[in-house]
Order: C-alpha cells, then sequence, then structure tokens
C-alpha cells in the first residue's frame, strides 16, 4: 500500500447542475503517479463516492 503523498493537489470545489437544482461538493485530485492515482481511486470506492475523469485544462 502506498502512503498519501501531502504534495498531490487535492481541491474541494462546488459542482452544480445547469438548472441549478442540484449542488454537491466535489474532490478533485491530480495525483502525480500511477500508485496516488490507484490509492485516490481506493479512497474514492471504499467511501462510496463516484469517479469521473477529467483531462487538464490549459
Amino acid at each position: 500500500m502506498t502512503a498519501h503523498n501531502p504534495n498531490a493537489t487535492t481541491n474541494t470545489n462546488r459542482w452544480t447542475n445547469w438548472a441549478g437544482t442540484q449542488t454537491a461538493r466535489a474532490r478533485l485530485q491530480q495525483p502525480s503517479s500511477v500508485d496516488e492515482l490507484t490509492e485516490a481511486i481506493r479512497r474514492g470506492a471504499s467511501s462510496g463516492q463516484l469517479l469521473r475523469w477529467r483531462e487538464n485544462e490549459p
């Protein structure tokens, strides 16, 4: 098991649907290695969170 990297970027942002009727706190992570990505997926899965891939923005 890999230790959590405190240098990996994690942000919490509020997501709102187009109609403005639903909101949620989205946790954005930018793992810097495959091990960090794997650990982020495991943490999310163990707490019942959904995972969505998003390409890097310019």
